[in-house]
């Protein structure tokens, strides 16, 4: 299916001036948290309609690789979506199990937290698409532990082996 546009944003808070309003997109928290899209990406009614790297985490060009392919699988016909129902049933409960962590409204879609990170979101994506490990076993784990030591030594991390 060709795409009929492809617009790349940046940015720290959300908005789409540019989606009309019968798209049913909101965003919520002091613009921190885009509903409705199942697994941080995918809208719940309008299945074609993706939006890739939003969610918040130093690896996001690593995991928004994972999405295009996942969108793309999408897009061929070779993955099914559950029922609208079920994924924003799924969306929610993802948010409440946040929210019940500890982790704050504006951590919608973040990925960088103990309770929440990348590692947790490739597997998932991983799964649900039904893609093999397409960096290789354990290097989402590996990039995750880089960049937890990063931040954690921000003087020093440069220095460390990472073999």
């Amino acid at each position: 299916m060709p795409a009929d546009a492809i617009i790349c944003c940046t940015g720290y808070k959300h908005s789409y001036p540019f989606l009309d309003k019968s798209c049913g997109i909101t965003i919520e928290n002091n613009d921190t948290r885009v509903r409705p899209l199942f697994k941080h990406m995918i809208h719940t009614k309008y299945h074609t309609l993706f939006f890739i790297g939003i969610m918040e985490n130093p690896l996001e060009f690593t995991l928004a690789y994972l999405q295009v392919a996942m969108a793309l699988k999408i897009l061929d016909g070779k993955l099914k979506l559950p029922s609208e129902r079920d994924m924003n049933k799924e969306t929610d409960d993802d948010y409440e199990k946040r929210l019940e962590m500890g982790l704050k409204p504006f951590n919608a879609h973040s990925f960088y937290t103990k309770q929440w990170n990348s590692t947790m979101y490739a597997k998932d994506i991983l799964e649900f698409a039904g893609f093999e490990d397409v960096l290789g076993p354990k290097k989402y784990e590996g990039l995750a532990n880089i960049v937890d030591k990063a931040i954690n030594n921000c003087l020093t991390f440069r220095q460390f082996n990472y073999d």
